[in-house]
């Protein structure tokens, strides 16, 4: 009975149903949020049957230590989230995509073709069920045929009740599985299969036709950049080259241009949101750009814990916006998504996976039965790279099972391929006594070490304010974010609610008088107390450390008007083009207030600004 338990385990169908089991528990989790943690049970009974069998529950990876991080992040972003509920529903989503990892890194050699067109069948059902969701009138794509070709989609489908999903987030899961259609579309030419070749050229035609519906531009991009990279890495084998000179080439040239994207970014933005604005489309690049600037400030309130999952629509609204209402539910960027709800270490995990799979996937192995696809979740990979730059199709909102697929495949295909002789050969060559004594790589890593902690022993009070102030960013966001979107100013009711916050933010102070966090959310306080001159006295140290901070800004300047120092208040609030309407709506809701002084305020401030 052992001995038959141990060979279905290690069989090729065992994959299968461990992969099935696993696709529908993510099915259930993404598409009724609802539905509550009991399907783990489903994804998890093979790892029974693996006991039963007196195996491993689960075949360990070389990612283990990065995926193990970031589930704990992430439980940590469900204790940290303002919306508890929110929150719970993503994390069974994100530990579904590490789930379908481990199922797909767990599927042998002879299962990997058939799961690449599994997962390309994925894609279709996403593209298909964007074609019968999405409303192209009420939200177009202002791209033309587009539009044109979305209205007469509409015309022809069935009438149905279905969620719409994002169409930037179909558009970048949908890219990320265009390269494993194009292997497939290699792979049945060379073998001669014309009724599969019809199939995978239908299939890939119609991927890229969801892709061009989606009107994800930076999708787009991302897939035409990865596809150009893949043509001078295999421009550049075909002409001979070493491979250490090819990697050497192209990982210098991805090397300069992002550098020099970077230092455009840091120096002269404005060019890069002109480029932005003059794509196809709707003008986004200021919004976009403005979204991933504002964010940085709200990630720097939070890099210990991150702020908790789901929660960027409170925060951004709040802290950022100074508004009470609903305005943007993720910051368009894969990196800075993740910064936010999970913290530092969340963000460090996704990046180790990312390298790591990278790393793999450049291991020189033995035949080329499989080399279609590790070229294909190469490029897949830099598609997911690249478009996470200018939106977070597999994180934003709810999350995605699709998180880690990419790289579940990946050590899937690595596993399953022999060594090369050469490399394996330096693998099993004895070193010598001196280089086992000592090598460059271990000077390396012992003078990283030795640096990481002297840098933490020298800033380490800045770091504890920064921890207290952490601390204090979350209670208070979750007090305060409690029935957001609220829709209405604050009252002055949930100042006494608040309390428990101050010792957390004034230990902050303790040990950096002028952290801005805590400035800023003691500012808050202040403010919702009614104490307009302690609010002022707070901000402006918190001003003076983010000059470009928009909530503080604003935040400042609005303490400054009902402070009676409207001068300074101007020269805040002038420049926010929401302020001619909140003043109006403050000189009335201060009425509703009884305070009729600084409904006077408001109205002054109104009149010097139309005044200008």
């Amino acid at each position: 009975m052992t001995w038959n338990l141990t060979h279905t385990v290690d069989s090729r169908w065992f994959a299968w149903v461990e992969l099935a089991a696993v696709l529908f528990a993510c099915g259930l989790w993404y598409g009724w949020p609802q539905v509550g943690g009991w399907p783990v049970l489903i994804a998890l009974l093979p790892w029974a049957v693996r006991l039963a069998a007196g195996r491993f529950p689960w075949q360990p990876t070389w990612l283990d230590p990065f995926l193990l991080l970031f589930v704990v992040t992430a439980v940590i972003g469900v204790w940290a989230s303002y919306d508890s509920e929110a929150a719970v529903a993503k994390f069974w989503v994100l530990l579904g995509a590490v789930l379908l990892y481990y199922a797909l890194a767990a599927q042998p050699r002879a299962n990997l073709w058939p799961v690449a067109g599994l997962l390309v069948g994925l894609g279709l059902l996403l593209t298909l069920y964007f074609a019968l969701s999405h409303d192209w009138q009420a939200d177009p794509a202002r791209l033309g045929l587009v539009d044109h070709l979305g209205l007469w989609v509409m015309t022809i489908r069935p009438s149905t009740n279905l969620r719409p999903i994002l169409d930037n987030s179909v558009g970048g899961m949908v890219a990320m599985f265009v390269p494993l259609a194009l292997a497939l579309v290699w792979q049945t030419w060379r073998r001669q299969r014309p009724y599969l070749f019809l199939v995978t050229v239908s299939a890939s035609g119609l991927l890229l036709a969801g892709l061009f519906l989606s009107a994800t531009r930076g999708a787009w991009l991302a897939l035409a950049a990865a596809l150009l990279l893949w043509l001078a890495w295999s421009g550049s084998r075909y002409l001979g080259m070493p491979r250490r000179t090819r990697l050497w080439l192209v990982g210098g040239a991805v090397l300069v241009v992002g550098g020099g994207l970077l230092l455009l970014t840091a120096v002269a933005p404005q060019r890069l949101i002109d480029a932005a604005n003059a794509l196809p489309g709707a003008p986004t690049g200021t919004s976009r750009y403005t979204l991933a600037y504002d964010t940085l400030f709200l990630v720097a309130d939070y890099p210990w814990t991150g702020a908790g999952l789901g929660s960027f629509g409170g925060l951004y609204a709040h802290y950022i916006l100074v508004t009470p209402f609903f305005v943007y539910s993720y910051s368009h960027n894969f990196y800075l998504d993740l910064l936010l709800e999970q913290g530092m270490a969340g963000f460090l995990a996704m990046l180790g996976v990312m390298f790591m799979t990278a790393w793999l996937l450049q291991q020189p192995s033995a035949g080329s039965a499989l080399r279609p696809l590790r070229q294909a979740f190469l490029i897949s990979l830099v598609v997911v790279a690249l478009h996470g730059l200018v939106d977070s199709a597999l994180y934003a909102e709810g999350g995605s099972p699709l998180l880690f697929a990419w790289a579940g495949l990946a050590v899937a295909l690595v596993r399953s391929q022999p060594v090369a002789r050469p490399a394996a050969k330096a693998i099993r060559q004895p070193r010598s006594e001196t280089e086992t004594a000592v090598s460059a790589q271990a000077v390396i890593v012992v003078a990283l070490v030795v640096t990481l902690l002297f840098g933490l022993w020298v800033s380490r009070q800045p770091l504890r304010a920064s921890w207290y102030a952490n601390l204090g960013a979350v209670e208070m966001a979750r007090i305060e974010l409690a029935d957001f979107p609220a829709e209405a100013w604050d009252d002055g009711t949930r100042a006494a609610q608040l309390d428990p916050v101050v010792p957390l933010l004034q230990q902050a102070l303790v040990y950096n008088r002028q952290e801005v966090t805590a400035r800023h959310r003691l500012g808050l306080i202040a403010l919702g107390q009614r104490d307009f001159e302690t609010a002022v006295a707070h901000l402006q140290i918190a001003h003076q450390g983010q000059p470009t901070h928009r909530g503080i800004a604003k935040t400042l300047g609005y303490s400054y008007l009902w402070s009676g120092q409207l001068e300074r208040a101007g020269s805040l609030l002038y420049q926010l083009p929401e302020t001619p309407g909140e003043l109006e709506a403050y000189d009335w809701w201060w009425q509703t207030q009884g305070r009729d002084d600084l409904a006077r305020l408001a109205q002054l401030v109104g009149q010097g600004m139309y005044d200008e």
